[in-house]
C-alpha cells in the first residue's frame, strides 16, 4: 500500500449509520435466545448489567460480548449477523469513496471479530479494537490510539493520511494528521479540513 495516499474511514456513524457493536450484540442475544442457548444469553445480560452499572469498563464488556459471540454462535450465524448489520446500515456515498480509493483503511473502535466478517466489496485493511493478532499498542483503537495503531500497522513513525472520513471530533488526532478531513452525518459528507 502506498503510504503517501492512505484514505482512512471510520466505521460506525460513517461507513454505516449505526453502532455496529450495539447492533451485533443485540442480534447475538436474539440468536442465542432463539436457539435456547440460555447460559451464554444470561452471561451476556449479566455483562451488560455490569457495564451499565459502571462496574465494568467498556473494553471489559466488549471482550466478554465478543467472547460470547465467538463461542456461542456458528460461523454462519456470525457472518450473517455482521453482514446484515452492514447491509442494512451502509452509507452508500461513503462506500462509493472506499471502492474508488486505491488504498482504503478502515480504522474503527468496533471489535475486529465483527468488522472482519463484513464484506465491503473489495479487500480493505481493517484496524480495529480487540484485534486478535495482538500487535497494536491500543486495544480499544479510540482517539489517539487510532494514530498509534496506524503507525504500528504500517511500521513507520510517519504516515500520511490523504483523506479521513469520520462522524466525530473524537477522531481529532486523525483529523490533525489528515491532509483532508470529511465529517459524515445523517448520510451527508462535509469537508471540514
Amino acid at each position: 500500500m502506498d503510504l503517501d495516499a492512505i484514505d482512512v474511514f471510520d466505521l460506525d456513524g460513517t461507513l454505516i449509520k449505526a453502532n455496529s457493536f450495539r447492533e451485533i450484540t443485540k442480534r447475538t442475544m436474539l440468536v442465542l435466545l432463539k436457539h435456547f442457548k440460555l447460559i451464554p444469553a444470561f452471561a451476556l445480560i449479566g455483562s451488560y448489567i455490569l457495564r451499565r452499572t459502571r462496574i465494568w469498563s467498556h473494553i471489559v464488556f466488549a471482550k466478554c460480548a465478543v467472547n460470547i459471540f465467538e463461542k456461542g454462535l456458528t460461523e454462519e450465524e456470525k457472518r450473517e449477523i455482521c453482514q446484515t448489520v452492514f447491509d442494512e446500515n451502509v452509507n452508500d456515498s461513503v462506500l462509493e469513496r472506499i471502492l474508488a480509493s486505491k488504498c482504503s483503511v478502515i480504522c474503527t473502535a468496533s471489535p475486529y471479530p465483527y468488522v472482519s466478517r463484513m464484506s465491503f466489496g473489495k479487500d480493505i485493511t481493517v484496524i480495529s479494537a480487540l484485534d486478535p493478532r495482538g500487535f497494536f499498542p491500543d486495544i480499544a483503537n479510540i482517539g489517539d490510539g487510532k494514530v498509534k495503531n496506524l503507525i504500528a500497522y504500517f511500521g513507520r513513525n510517519k504516515i500520511c493520511v490523504a483523506n479521513l472520513y469520520t462522524d466525530s471530533f473524537d477522531d481529532q488526532p486523525l483529523i490533525n494528521l489528515a491532509e483532508n478531513a470529511f465529517m459524515c452525518r445523517h448520510g451527508h459528507i462535509q469537508k471540514i479540513k
